[in-house]
């Protein structure tokens, strides 16, 4: 499908890149997203141009991730889920979306126009009650398209680690000091300390330690093997 949204606005992620911010391993956002070989199909109907994946994408492999590792939903029945909002009711990438999907028990619902579906399960298409289900999907912010459009990763104290689409191809951000995580990180490496790099970088100590601790946790996460 073509797509009239420039691509530097909708950000871009190689492999590694996502696998970094969705806290997953390479070999989950490959499968997840591309698939492999003719037994792994991808899960995603990616918005992917090529090798590179966008903000969109990443949201929904941090939806996939928490379906799978928190509300533990069998990989094949989020994989139908995305089908069916797909190509029966035309909602594309729902995990993305602003109060588009919710939980009842492992089954997944999919509001359209303000009806609640079952899009899982053998009670697919069934109209369900909306105070029964719950949403699943935290700090993130949605554009007038009902899209995701910024995602926090990260608070403490007047700090945090955001990612959007339209600063740095949407790779992690600290706030409000506007400089990329990987850029803080990699002064920290040369320059050995968290304290020397504020000082080199004249950026508050607490920004600095804020990425290095966002990193870490980030690097742990794209090592687990973890389904």
């Amino acid at each position: 499908m073509a797509h009239s949204t420039p691509k530097l606005n909708r950000g871009c992620f190689t492999v590694d890149s996502a696998a970094y911010v969705a806290g997953l391993s390479r070999e989950l956002v490959r499968r997840w997203a591309f698939g492999v070989g003719r037994d792994h199909k991808p899960v995603l109907i990616a918005e992917a141009d090529g090798d590179c994946l966008t903000f969109v994408d990443v949201i929904q492999l941090m939806s996939l991730r928490n379906l799978r590792r928190v509300e533990e939903v069998p990989l094949d029945r989020i994989q139908q889920a995305i089908q069916v909002a797909h190509h029966d009711y035309g909602i594309e990438f729902p995990f993305a979306r602003r109060h588009q999907t919710y939980m009842l028990g492992k089954e997944i619902l999919l509001n359209v126009d303000g009806i609640m579906v079952q899009i899982s399960g053998k009670q697919r298409h069934q109209q369900l009650v909306p105070r029964l289900v719950a949403k699943y999907i935290k700090e993130l912010s949605f554009g007038s398209n009902g899209l995701a459009n910024c995602y926090t990763a990260m608070r403490r104290g007047a700090y945090s680690v955001q990612l959007d689409p339209m600063r740095a191809l949407g790779h992690p951000m600290v706030l409000p000091v506007h400089m990329t995580v990987g850029a803080i990180v990699e002064v920290v490496q040369t320059e050995g300390s968290v304290e020397r790099a504020a000082r080199m970088l004249d950026i508050p100590r607490a920004a600095v330690k804020l990425a290095t601790d966002y990193d870490a946790k980030q690097l742990a996460a794209v090592s687990s093997k973890a389904a």
